[in-house]
């Protein structure tokens, strides 16, 4: 996604993908079990997304 000429792109959410991360490296259990690993690493890769060009 890139911004139209003369326009600025808005302005990217690190908060969510943050709290993402966390989520992904915790040291709980819960926060890392294998059925949630590939739902919080897809998370992150579609946060990743919009930043990468």
């Amino acid at each position: 996604m890139t911004a139209p000429v003369g326009k600025a792109a808005p302005p990217l959410d690190v908060e969510t993908p943050r709290a993402c991360a966390d989520r992904l490296l915790a040291h709980d259990n819960a926060a890392s079990a294998p059925d949630r690993l590939e739902t919080l690493t897809r998370q992150l890769h579609g946060h990743l997304m919009p930043a990468v060009p």
